[in-house]
């Protein structure tokens, strides 16, 4: 007995998408990293970072003249300057001395300031405060939509 096995997609055709199609960047940005910004920043902006800042640590704030504090309890959220950091660059992965750690074409980056890592990651003498991150809202939206268009370009044509 003989078996013969189809399939209706081809995985070659979705890695052709993902890593050519400028189309698929242009989405990921929509979907993710545009709304990964604005998650992110509400997340510092609404006091939703953990661990919360010390008390003892927002009176020292309070008191410091320079570099001058907003006055917020929220925690990332002294001076103004990691939040508004956080932005949408114009930088566009794969363009000549752009790193990125998915290559996908004209895909773009978030950029912040340098210590902005340091709290992400817990690097240093900083405590990990994960302020990036996608509400599941934004998720859902985006994972329907990144599945609908890889389904659509994976999909062969079927012999008659």
């Amino acid at each position: 007995m003989k078996i013969k096995a189809t399939s209706n997609f081809s995985f070659a055709k979705l890695v052709d998408y993902i890593e050519n199609n400028k189309g698929f960047g242009d989405l990921i940005d929509k979907h993710i990293t545009k709304p990964l910004i604005e998650d992110s920043k509400a997340n510092i902006k609404d006091n939703k970072v953990t661990p919360p800042t010390l008390p003892s640590t927002i009176k020292r704030r309070k008191a410091r003249k320079s570099p001058k504090s907003l006055g917020s309890n929220s925690t990332l959220y002294d001076t103004g300057k990691l939040y508004n950091s956080i932005r949408f660059s114009d930088k566009v992965a794969g363009e000549k001395g752009i790193q990125a750690s998915i290559l996908l074409k004209n895909a773009k980056r978030i950029e912040m300031v340098e210590y902005g890592k340091y709290h992400q990651l817990g690097m240093g003498r900083n405590k990990k405060r994960e302020f990036l991150s996608l509400s599941i809202e934004n998720a859902d939206v985006a994972s329907k939509e990144i599945i609908k268009r890889m389904v659509r370009s994976w999909k062969k044509r079927l012999a008659k």
